[in-house]
């Protein structure tokens, strides 16, 4: 894989990534360029979305106040990926993973930097042992047919994690699970294996359907149909992959997307950005 050389960036060049933010931005750009090379090299599927799709049609790039950068690969593909990323990455990104990084207390995937960091919202005044460099999320998605059901117990089993409810929740999680994989014995023992566990099911699944999950969490779904074939679209002047029909895929997650949102809703995920700065965890591990 060729090099992709770090963005240099001056504070007299303002246009080009002069002020933090568009520093930020133009890291997570060249993280995603990376992941684009490495995904068509090895017929991976990928595409922009929730935010990043959204900025792509709404203003050609990043929604000016936004920094993050979140993509799709279906759960086959996350896997293949996941499986050639350290191999194929460039020695400055660092693939952060449970595995790669056992204190990350996510169970998708982000692209890290190794040489800038960012502090999170929810990450302020904490001691962070985990990496922190500016960073891209990358979530699978799986296809389902039986959507109202698929949903109605992961919502449940996602709600009994969150509020800690009774015993006779986790018998009706159970006898959700058993009934759709009935040829998996789960065990309530944690999160993590509970993940692993019902999404085995769906790494080759030709349902009709494309349901996002995070942590548990399934909300965004959408007809396959919707989402391919993909289709290239412009991102700060580049060409990435995003849904067929982008219109439908927004509207589902966001309604009338076109229209701009309140300033005070104008939200950033960051607490600090210092695209510069190295992150700590590095620092230590040098």
């Amino acid at each position: 894989m060729p090099v992709i050389y770090r963005f240099i960036m001056t504070d007299d060049n303002i246009n080009d990534g002069g002020n933090t933010l568009k520093q930020a931005q133009l890291i997570m750009l060249r993280l995603l360029t990376v992941v684009d090379e490495i995904c068509q090299k090895n017929d991976i599927r990928y595409w922009l979305d929730s935010g990043t799709l959204l900025g792509a049609v709404r203003h050609g790039g990043f929604i000016p106040w936004d920094d993050d950068l979140d993509i799709c690969m279906p759960r086959k593909d996350y896997y293949k990926f996941l499986e050639l990323a350290n191999k194929e990455l460039p020695s400055d990104i660092f693939l952060q993973t449970k595995k790669t990084d056992p204190t990350f207390p996510s169970f998708y995937t982000k692209l890290r930097d190794n040489n800038s960091t960012i502090i999170e919202r929810f990450e302020g005044g904490r001691d962070i042992k985990f990496h922190q460099g500016i960073f891209i999320d990358i979530f699978p998605v799986d296809f389902v047919d039986d959507t109202d059901e698929f949903i109605s117990y992961k919502r449940l089993l996602n709600k009994d994690y969150k509020h800690k409810q009774a015993t006779n929740t986790i018998k009706k999680v159970k006898a959700y699970l058993k009934k759709y994989y009935a040829e998996v014995k789960v065990k309530i023992i944690g999160k993590e294996s509970l993940i692993n566990s019902i999404n085995k099911k769906y790494i080759n699944s030709d349902g009709e359907y494309v349901i996002k999950g995070v942590e548990l969490d399934y909300e965004s779904i959408i007809e396959k149909n919707k989402v391919f074939p993909l289709k290239k679209t412009k991102f700060c002047n580049i060409d990435f992959f995003a849904p067929n029909d982008t219109h439908t895929y927004l509207k589902n997650m966001y309604g009338d997307y076109m229209k701009l949102p309140e300033e005070s809703d104008k939200i950033s995920h960051a607490e600090l950005l210092m695209p510069f700065e190295q992150c700590n965890k590095v620092k230590k591990d040098l």
